[in-house]
């Protein structure tokens, strides 16, 4: 085999590794953010049948639509910490 062609499998090979890595941390963060305890997340599912399963009873549909709109103030307010956060890195 050229040294050439050595040199060229090495870097793709570093490259592939980097790559899998990256995807790989990727996928836990997702993960892990899927599982904060808000109701479009598979989270907030959790939590509210680990509530339903303490209690007893069903959460009703007001308490459904309370915690609903808790986790989507709670999305929001993170998305803007997280902009506020990033812009202010970036200016200064």
């Amino acid at each position: 085999m050229c040294s050439n062609c050595e040199i060229f499998y090495s870097e793709v090979g570093s490259l592939g590794a980097t790559a899998a890595q990256l995807i790989g941390q990727f996928s836990l963060a997702l993960a892990l953010f899927n599982l904060l305890p808000l109701v479009p997340l598979d989270g907030g599912a959790l939590c509210l049948t680990a509530f339903e399963a303490v209690v007893g009873r069903p959460v009703s549909a007001i308490g459904e639509k309370r915690f609903f709109l808790f986790s989507v103030v709670s999305l929001m307010g993170l998305t803007l910490a997280y902009l506020i956060l990033t812009f202010s890195r970036l200016s200064g």
